[in-house]
């Protein structure tokens, strides 16, 4: 269950955790939320009473019992809290601190925004464990399709916490989607072999995330 901190106030996302745990949904990912000027309502007014960390607190709070100010309540909810992290940012301990800091809100696990190589994974991981030495926290890896090198220079270009390797991108100029494809599934058995799990972004393009979990 995806619940970003945009569209609602504390008490809304506080209700919409105990409806969520009400009707069984136990894992859920904890998200700030991006700007309404990024999308089709850009006159439309966020709200952010919490971002990603207060909203993992909230959850936290309720696992215990308790509403966002520790009062407590009739009973607990059971939740798996999960929030994002972004492995390739170039201010890899900045990042890091960020996740710590989510870590000790309460979260349990994260997906990772998309990953190319296991250079950036192991780079991640050990900044991790430079900050929170023994570290256990699963990470899911994020895993998404890149059909072109148009697509890739995009990705390096405009989305913050993506980098597309040179390799890849040699790849793609030399065997267009198919060799990037085939580029990614080697990446992805060298990756489940080292992490807790895989999150694939299928991209609307179903057939190739059926070729990457047939892989897995």
């Amino acid at each position: 269950f995806h619940l970003p901190c945009r569209d609602r106030n504390m008490m809304g996302l506080q209700a919409e955790l105990l409806g969520a745990s009400a009707l069984g949904v136990r894992n859920i990912l904890t998200l700030t939320g991006d700007s309404p000027a990024l999308g089709d309502h850009p006159n439309a007014t966020g709200v952010f009473d919490v971002d990603s960390r207060g909203l993992a607190k909230m959850a936290a709070n309720l696992n215990a019992g308790k509403d966002y100010y520790d009062r407590a309540l009739d009973s607990a909810t059971d939740f798996f809290i999960g929030a994002v992290a972004n492995p390739a940012m170039d201010d890899v301990e900045r990042e890091v601190a960020k996740v710590c800091a989510k870590i000790e809100s309460g979260v349990d696990f994260f997906q990772t925004q998309p990953v190319y190589s296991m250079e950036q994974v192991e780079r991640f991981e050990a900044e991790v464990q430079r900050q929170m030495p023994g570290c256990t926290t699963p990470f899911l890896y994020g895993i998404m399709p890149v059909k072109s090198v148009k697509q890739a220079q995009y990705l390096n270009h405009n989305v913050p916490g993506v980098h597309v390797p040179d390799e890849m991108i040699a790849v793609l100029e030399r065997d267009g989607a198919a060799g990037g494809m085939e580029y990614l599934l080697r990446f992805v058995q060298e990756l489940e072999r080292h992490a807790s799990g895989i999150h694939i972004f299928p991209m609307r393009d179903y057939a190739l995330a059926k070729r990457i979990i047939e892989v897995l």
